[in-house]
C-alpha cells in the first residue's frame, strides 16, 4: 500500500519552493563537508602512511586482493582524500558520486513532508559530528527509505539506479559496508517485486560495482581474491582491533539504539495492523537494524575517537526516520523521537566534545561552502588544482625527508614500522608486502600473504626494521611470525632514523628453526620456559567456543593478554591477539622497542637482553567462557649459533658503524636493568640514578653526548634536571659533571657533547647520572662515550 501524506502539510506555494532550494543548497553543502573535495599531503603518521602506501601501490599497477590485503578497496580516495603524483580525475572527484546522489534523494524525500520537519532534518544535520564513516552507514537507510516512498512511481526507478551506483562507490571504497549494502540491495529487490516492479536493485549494483572495478584498473580475475581477503580482514578485525573505552558512553548510545529500535518495531506494528505492507514494514525494520549493528561495530569495537561514528550514524538516523517514515507522524511519535533526537545529540556530541551548537553550524557552512569552491576550481581550472597540490606534496615530502633522513640505495624496500611514509617521501623503490602495515596481519590467512610475498621473487633487497607495535601489544609481534624468516634471510647493514636497515643475504639461512615441542596450557596457568641461551618462538592456539564466536560477529570478543614473568619475580603484561599468536613470535629474550635488541638477535649476542621464565596467558572473568580451556602450546628454538656465524659487522662508515664506535663500550659495559637502564634509540636510557661501569685502558679521553628527553619537560611533564657525571672507579675523583635543566634553561635541551680528558693511569670509570632533588621525569641517556685511545689525533 503506498502511504497518501496529507495535501495540506504540502503546500504548492512559491514560499514552499524557496523553502526547498535553500533547504537542499543546505544539505548539499553539509555533503560536501561531510565527504570533501580537499585532498592533503603525505604525512608522516599511522593512518596516513598506509593510505600513502595503498596509493603508491595502484600508481604501480598493484591488484587488491593479491598484492594489496587491507581494510580499503580500489576507490579509497573516496574517503581518504589523499593527494600523491599522478592522481587521476577519477579519483579527485569520486566523492561527487556520493554527494550527487545523496543531495537528490534528499531533494526527493524533502518534496514528500512538511516544512517543519525538514528543518529539524537540517539542524540534525548540522548539528551532527559529520564524518564519512557515518555517511556511509546511515547512506543504505536513506536510499532505502526514498525508494519506498516513490515505490509506485517509475521515479523509483532512477533512485534505485543512484541508490546502486552510491553503494557500488562505497564498497570499492572501503569493504567493511558490504555488511550493511547486501542486505538492503536484497530487502530493496523483496520490496519491489512486492510492489509489482523489477527486482533491479541488486543487479545494477553488481554491474555498477564491477564497471568501477574495471575502471580504477583492476582485473577481474583478482575479484575473486579481494572479496575473501575482504572478508578475512573484516573477520577478524573485532579481535584484533578492538579496545576498551568509557562504560558510560557504550551504555548511552546502546540504551539510545534499543530505544530508537523499540519505537520503530512499536509503530511500524501499529502500521501493519492498520493496513501497511507487511513485508514492506519489515524489510525496513531490518535495513534499520542493520545500520545499527554496523554503527555498533564501527564505533565501539575500537572505542576511542571511533565512538563518533556511531554517535553521527545514531542521530543521522533518526533525522531520516523523522523525516522520512510514515509511522512516526504521530504526535506522541514525534514527541518521542525528537526527544531520542535531542539526547543523542546532547550526549553523544555537546556533551562529549565540548563543542555548541553555533560553532559547529557556522563551521559546516563555512567548510561545504569551501568544499564546493574547490569543486569549481577542479572543474574550471584542472591543471592549476592538480599544481598546487602538487606544489604542497612535495613541501610535506621535502619536511619528512628532512625530519627521517634515509640514505640512497639500490634496490627495492619495505618497512616493518608504520612509517611507510618517509620511504614514499624519500623517493625509494616502495614495495609494499600486501597487508602494508605490521598490525594489519593479524590471522593465519593474513600471515601468510606477507610470508609467500617475502618468499617470493617480489621479495624486497632492503627492509627497514623496527620492533614495536600498537594498543600495548608484545614489541616482538610487529609481523612477528615472520622474524625467523627476516633473520635468516636478511642481514643488518645500517642504523638510522631510529630503524636498522637490513638487506638480503647473498645465501639465505637455512633451518635456523627447531622442530617444535607442544604442550597444553590454560588461562591464568603459569607456563614455564625452557632455560637455555637460544631464542624461544612460541605459537599459541587460543580457540573460540561458540560464546565468543558469537561474541566477535555481534560485537567482540574479550581481550587477551600475555603476562610474560622474570627470574626476580617481576613481570610485563602485553595485549595478545589470539589469531596471530597462533602463527608464533619470538618470547625469549624480551624484545623491546629498541633496534638494538632486534640487532642483538640478528648478531646472536643475547646476553644483555632480559630473558623471561615463564608466561601466562589471563583475560577477564568473561574471557575463559569465550575461549576453549585447553590452549595449544608450540615452543621452538632458533639457532643463534648459526646467526652469531654468519653476522657481518657493518661498514665503518655506516651510520650503524659510526653509532657502534660512539656507544658500544659503554653498551658492551652495560647490565640492563629495563625500563630504566637499557639500550634505546639514543644509544643508552639511564634513568636518574644510574651508574655503568666502563673500562678505558689506554685512553687518553672521552668523548661524550648526553641529554634529557624533550618528553620530560614537554606536555606537563617537570623534571628538575639531572646531573651527568664522569668519576673514577678506584679513587672516586669527578672527572667531569654537567647539570642540565631544560625545563628553565632552553640551552640545557637537545643532546649535548664534551671532551673529558683522562688523568694518566686511569683504568676504569663510572658514567653516571643522579637527580638533583626529585627523581621524576628524569629520563637522560647517553648518545656517545666513546674512549679516545692516547695519541690519537
Amino acid at each position: 500500500m503506498e502511504y497518501k501524506y496529507p495535501q495540506q502539510t504540502l503546500p504548492s506555494s512559491f514560499i514552499r519552493t524557496i523553502i526547498l532550494v535553500f533547504c537542499s543548497i543546505c544539505a548539499l553543502l553539509i555533503y560536501a563537508d561531510a565527504l570533501k573535495f580537499s585532498l592533503w599531503p603525505i604525512v608522516d603518521a599511522l593512518d596516513p602512511s598506509w593510505v600513502a602506501t595503498i596509493a603508491a601501490g595502484q600508481q604501480q599497477g598493484h591488484n587488491f586482493g593479491t598484492d594489496i590485503t587491507f581494510t580499503v578497496g580500489p576507490l579509497m580516495t573516496l574517503i581518504y582524500r589523499y593527494f600523491y603524483p599522478g592522481i587521476n580525475a577519477l579519483y579527485i572527484l569520486s566523492p561527487t558520486i556520493l554527494i550527487i546522489s545523496l543531495t537528490a534523494t534528499t531533494i526527493f524525500a524533502f518534496s514528500t513532508t512538511s516544512n517543519w520537519r525538514i528543518i529539524v532534518f537540517l539542524l540534525t544535520l548540522y548539528l551532527s559530528i559529520q564524518s564519512s564513516d557515518a555517511t556511509l552507514v546511515v547512506l543504505a537507510v536513506a536510499f532505502f527509505m526514498t525508494c519506498r516512498i516513490f515505490v509506485q512511481r517509475t521515479s523509483v526507478y532512477l533512485i534505485t539506479l543512484l541508490f546502486s551506483l552510491s553503494l557500488s562507490a562505497m564498497t570499492s571504497a572501503k569493504f567493511s559496508t558490504i555488511s550493511i549494502v547486501i542486505p538492503t540491495l536484497l530487502l530493496l529487490d523483496i520490496v519491489l517485486v512486492n510492489n509489482k516492479r523489477l527486482p533491479v536493485a541488486t543487479a545494477s549494483y553488481v554491474f555498477l560495482f564491477i564497471l568501477i572495478w574495471i575502471l580504477t584498473g583492476q582485473n577481474l580475475s583478482n575479484l575473486p581474491d579481494y572479496l575473501q581477503s575482504g572478508f578475512e580482514v573484516t573477520r577478524f578485525y573485532s579481535e584484533a582491533m578492538s579496545i576498551t573505552g568509557p562504560a558510560w558512553d557504550l551504555l548511552a548510545w546502546t540504551s539510545l539504539a534499543i530505544a530508537t529500535g523499540c519505537l520503530l518495531i512499536w509503530y511500524k506494528f501499529r502500521s501493519i495492523q492498520k493496513g501497511e505492507n507487511f513485508v514492506d514494514e519489515s524489510a525496513e525494520l531490518l535495513v534499520v537494524g542493520a545500520a545499527l549493528f554496523l554503527s555498533l561495530k564501527h564505533g565501539f569495537v575500537r572505542h576511542d575517537a571511533h565512538s563518533m561514528i556511531a554517535w553521527s550514524a545514531l542521530s543521522l538516523l533518526l533525522a531520516w526516520l523523522f523525516m522520512c517514515d510514515h509511522a512516526l507522524r504521530s504526535r506522541v511519535a514525534t514527541m518521542i523521537s525528537l526527544l531520542l533526537l535531542a539526547l543523542t545529540l546532547l550526549v553523544g556530541h555537546f556533551s562529549a566534545i565540548k563543542m555548541a551548537p553555533h560553532s559547529i553550524i557556522t563551521e559546516k557552512i563555512s567548510s561545504g561552502y569551501h568544499q564546493m569552491t574547490i569543486l569549481y576550481q577542479i572543474i574550471t581550472d584542472y591543471d592549476k588544482f592538480i599544481s598546487n597540490n602538487h606544489a604542497n606534496w612535495k613541501i610535506a615530502a621535502a619536511r619528512i625527508r628532512e625530519n627521517s633522513p634515509l640514505p640512497n640505495i639500490d634496490g627495492t624496500v619495505d618497512i616493518i614500522p608504520n612509517r611507510q611514509a618517509i620511504i614514499i617521501a624519500s623517493g625509494q623503490h616502495f614495495v609494499p608486502r600486501p597487508t602494508v602495515q605490521e598490525h594489519g596481519a593479524y590471522s593465519p590467512y593474513l600471515i601468510g600473504k606477507d610470508r609467500d610475498f617475502f618468499l617470493s621473487d617480489r621479495a624486497p633487497k632492503y627492509l627497514y626494521m623496527a620492533p614495536g607495535s600498537i594498543d600495548g601489544r608484545h614489541p616482538a609481534s610487529a609481523e612477528g611470525s615472520l622474524w625467523p624468516l627476516f633473520l635468516a634471510k636478511y642481514e643488518v647493514v645500517d642504523s638510522l632514523s631510529g630503524m636498522l636497515l637490513l638487506r638480503q643475504r647473498p645465501v639465505p639461512l637455512e633451518n635456523i628453526l627447531s622442530p617444535p615441542e607442544r604442550s597444553e596450557a590454560r588461562f591464568n596457568a603459569a607456563v614455564p620456559l625452557p632455560p637455555g641461551d637460544r631464542p624461544l618462538f612460541v605459537s599459541l592456539d587460543i580457540r573460540k567456543t561458540l560464546y565468543g564466536r558469537l561474541l566477535n560477529f555481534f560485537f567482540k570478543p574479550p581481550p587477551v593478554f600475555l603476562v610474560v614473568t622474570y627470574s626476580d619475580g617481576s613481570s610485563e603484561p602485553y595485549r595478545l591477539i589470539p589469531a596471530m599468536a597462533s602463527e608464533g613470535m619470538i618470547l625469549s629474550p624480551t624484545v623491546t622497542t629498541a633496534p638494538d635488541d632486534y640487532l642483538a638477535l640478528a648478531k646472536g649476542d643475547i646476553s644483555l637482553l632480559r630473558k623471561p621464565v615463564s608466561f601466562t596467558v589471563v583475560a577477564d572473568r568473561w574471557g575463559p567462557r569465550a575461549y576453549a580451556r585447553e590452549i595449544g602450546v608450540s615452543i621452538a628454538s632458533i639457532d643463534i649459533s648459526a646467526l652469531r656465524a654468519s653476522y657481518r659487522p657493518p661498514a665503518a662508515d655506516s651510520m650503524l658503524g659510526q653509532r657502534m664506535k660512539k656507544i658500544g663500550s659503554l653498551i658492551s659495559a652495560l647490565t640492563p636493568n629495563p625500563p630504566a637502564l637499557t639500550p634505546s634509540p639514543e644509544g643508552v636510557f639511564a634513568h636518574a640514578p644510574a651508574s655503568i661501569s666502563l673500562a678505558v685502558p689506554n685512553a687518553a679521553a672521552l668523548e661524550l653526548e648526553f641529554g634529557i628527553r624533550d618528553g620530560a619537560w614537554q606536555n606537563g611533564n617537570a623534571t628538575d634536571g639531572v646531573c651527568f657525571s664522569i668519576r673514577d672507579s678506584v679513587s672516586g675523583d669527578i672527572l667531569f659533571e654537567r647539570c642540565l635543566d631544560p625545563l628553565n634553561n632552553p640551552a640545557d635541551r637537545h643532546t649535548q657533547k664534551a671532551h673529558v680528558a683522562l688523568p694518566a693511569g686511569t683504568a676504569k670509570v663510572d658514567v653516571r647520572t643522579d637527580c638533583r632533588q626529585a627523581c621524576s621525569w628524569d629520563w637522560s641517556y647517553w648518545s656517545q662515550v666513546e674512549p679516545v685511545p692516547a695519541g690519537a689525533p
